[in-house]
Parts: structure tokens; sequence; C-alpha cells
């Protein structure tokens, strides 16, 4: 009886992890939903390449000319589930935007030396319950570089 009833409370548990996942994913797409500039990976591959971009331009996204950072502004990096974007050694230092959402993958790869990515954005949001993980790897030397008063925040 006690084996039956450790099957019921795991079943119950996946049950619920399920519906809470589908809802926070829910709630992500509602509070990150589209807006006219934002960007999201389109491959995987380097950031400052903007063939590996797309913007959402009159409600479709759209080939990128530029990449995220580029040029300043208003809007939000989205890297989707299943892309990794690189930064090479040689560094980064972007225009101010909104915010940059991981849902896939964000390496920095430095070098022996120290090299700085200075990312201009005041909030990082890691999607959790994802596998693989959403993550940002520090490859070598690396140092994220992130304004004043910005905040990374993995929801949970």
């Amino acid at each position: 009886m006690l084996q039956a009833t450790k099957i019921i409370s795991y079943f119950i548990y996946r049950y619920l992890k399920s519906i809470c996942t589908t809802l926070f994913v829910f709630a992500i797409t509602i509070v990150f939903a589209q807006n006219e500039g934002d960007y999201q990976s389109y491959q995987s591959g380097a950031w400052q390449n903007s063939a590996n971009w797309e913007v959402y331009s009159s409600g479709a996204w759209v080939a990128a000319t530029n990449y995220p950072g580029e040029l300043g502004g208003d809007y939000t990096v989205t890297i989707l589930f299943g892309h990794e974007i690189t930064i090479s050694s040689a560094g980064i230092t972007t225009q101010n935007f909104t915010s940059l959402v991981i849902s896939g993958k964000l390496t920095l790869n430095g070098s022996n030396s120290s090299v700085d990515f200075n990312i201009n954005t005041q909030s990082i949001y890691i999607t959790p319950w994802l596998t693989p993980y959403a993550t940002i790897e520090f490859i070598d030397k690396s140092a994220l570089c992130l304004p004043e008063n910005a905040t990374i925040r993995v929801w949970i």
C-alpha cells in the first residue's frame, strides 16, 4: 500500500509540475509579448552576425539588418530555446536595450587574458525548467559587465 501511495504522489507531483511549467511559459509569453523592434535568435551563431537574428517589424518576424545592441533602443532580445549565441574573444560593448531573455544558451568566449563582455541592459531573464537548461557559459577569462543596478533573474 505504501508503494502505491508513493507512485500516486509521484504522478501528482509530475502533473502539477507540468501545469506550473505550462502556466509559467504562458506568463512569459504575455510578459514578453513581441513589440516593434524586439530581436529573437533566428539560428545559432555569433551575436555580432545579423544573419543570426530576426527583428519584429509590422507584426511579423523579419531578417535583422543589425545585431542586437548595435543600435540602442527600447527593445527586448531573446535567445530562443535550442539556439546558442556566442560572443567571441574580442568581447563586445552593446548600446542600451531593455532586456535580454535567455531560453537557449549565451556563450561568452574569453581568452587567456581577461575579456569584457559589456551588455548594456538593465535586466537579464533566464528561463527555468528547460531541458537542456537555459544558460550563460563563461569560457576562459570572461567578465560579464552590466550597468549599475542591473539584475539577473531566474524565475522559479
